[in-house]
């Protein structure tokens, strides 16, 4: 095991070697993408460069307009691009296939995972040769990387695509959803151990593909903290107000939450909802319906009224002043790995109300941090955010309780000092805890 370069006097906090550490993204800065892998790799690389080690940002591409990498907050970023380009032969070979098929995710996720490997191995300069690589399970990447010589390949479920790929309007019939299903089994499979951001999305994923995966471990993903005088306070709240931050589509539920609203103002005809998030378009009731559309049909001049408000995509900047203005914050989705919506409001001492939702049901108890509420059931979703307004002390209590949990279980420092605990069990051979507690409470 390599120091990193950091000299064999180092230590980090744990005491061991500081770790060089590769965190593959799927593009870069993160307040230029809606996605939760950005986000998690931001968290984890700052707690993991808090503790002493070496963490390397991999970036498979860079927002329009961005400049050369270089460092996040004392952090390398290393632009992949150059590097996923073939070479000699494997480029005349790769220009003879496309002429005889179209391009397909499985190539563009072959020529990530050359620029990986590359990028592993210490061939850029200024990056040693890294101790471990963690990615995405995405198409089978880690599948693509893993191989003799290359340090250990860690596959993080963000989302795999059995579990999310419905959801997201995928058909699970067509031949392209079983196509990148397998890939992904087989690049889970091949990874030289896998963490889960939830114990739910671990034991589904090892049910699906009959794999036992022995060196895997339920850890948390991280959130960054926020300091007690920028949280939510009721003084900062507007009565009545209902905030939504997601897509409109079946994934993050964003009809759930229209018609969850349509029936909360049968009891609280005052009440407004601001919906914050793109809107891809949803497929319900045998046809494809807008945000617009569904919330017209709904809730007929809605819009117009200001009762609902559709903001469309915001910076994380303009979210997090949105929470503070809102007297509930809702997270309305029919399945999550883990949700850091919700620990991004919770953090923020946020009064919240989230389905119960996949490894989402396992950030918080149910009474003491928020409200819980079944997925694609308006009407309890509906009753949760009542309960909520209608008693805004403890509403308030739960939120400051729920910033304590996160500084507890979801702090950037605490979670990288989890996964690093696991990365050393990896590079000493051993298997992890089969079914470790991921940090969240039921």
């Amino acid at each position: 095991m390599s120091s990193g370069g950091a000299g064999d006097a180092a230590r980090a906090d744990d005491g061991g070697a500081p770790l060089a550490i590769g965190l593959f993204c799927p593009a870069w800065p993160p307040d230029r993408f809606a996605n939760g892998i950005i986000t998690y790799v931001a968290s984890v690389a700052e707690g993991m460069r808090e503790l002493g080690h070496r963490p390397y940002l991999l970036a498979a591409g860079l927002a329009e307009g961005e400049g050369p990498p270089g460092e996040a907050g004392g952090i390398p970023v290393i632009d992949l691009k150059p590097l996923c380009r073939p070479t000699g032969a494997a480029r005349l070979a790769e220009a003879a296939a496309s002429r005889l098929r179209p391009p397909s995710p499985e190539s563009g996720i072959r020529g990530v995972a050359r620029g990986l490997r590359r990028a592993a191995l210490g061939g850029v300069a200024g990056l040693p040769r890294l101790d471990v690589l963690e990615m995405e399970e995405t198409i089978g990447l880690p599948g693509f990387v893993a191989g003799r010589g290359m340090p250990p390949v860690v596959a993080r479920l963000h989302g795999p695509w059995f579990l999310n790929g419905p959801n997201q309007g995928a058909d699970p019939a067509s031949p392209e959803f079983a196509r990148r299903v397998r890939a992904e089994g087989r690049g889970i499979a091949s990874a030289s151990a896998v963490t889960s951001p939830s114990l739910d999305a671990l034991a589904r994923t090892r049910e699906h593909y009959g794999l036992a995966l022995g060196r895997a471990e339920a850890i948390p993903n991280p959130v960054l903290l926020v300091p007690e005088d920028l949280r939510w306070s009721p003084e900062d709240a507007e009565p009545g107000h209902v905030l939504f931050v997601g897509r409109f589509d079946r994934h993050k539920g964003g009809d759930t939450i229209i018609d969850a609203f349509a029936l909360l103002l049968r009891d609280r005809p005052d009440a407004r909802l601001t919906f914050v998030g793109p809107d891809p378009g949803l497929d319900r009731e045998g046809r494809r319906w807008s945000l617009p559309e569904y919330v017209s049909t709904r809730l007929p001049g809605a819009l117009e009224d200001d009762r609902v408000r559709w903001l469309g995509r915001r910076t994380p900047a303009e979210v997090s002043a949105l929470r503070k203005r809102a007297s509930a914050t809702v997270v309305a989705s029919r399945y999550e790995t883990f949700a850091i919506t919700i620990t991004e409001a919770m953090a923020a001492g946020c009064p919240l109300v989230a389905t119960r939702a996949g490894g989402a049901g396992e950030l918080f108890e149910h009474g003491e941090h928020g409200l819980y509420a079944e997925p694609d059931d308006p009407g309890g979703l509906a009753s949760a955010i009542s309960r909520l307004l209608a008693d805004p002390s403890g509403a308030s209590a739960m939120g400051r309780r729920a910033s304590g949990h996160c500084e507890r279980h979801y702090a950037p420092a605490v979670v990288a000092g989890r996964t690093i605990r696991f990365y050393r069990r990896v590079l000493a051979g051993r298997d992890g805890p089969p079914d470790a507690p991921g940090g969240a409470r039921r």
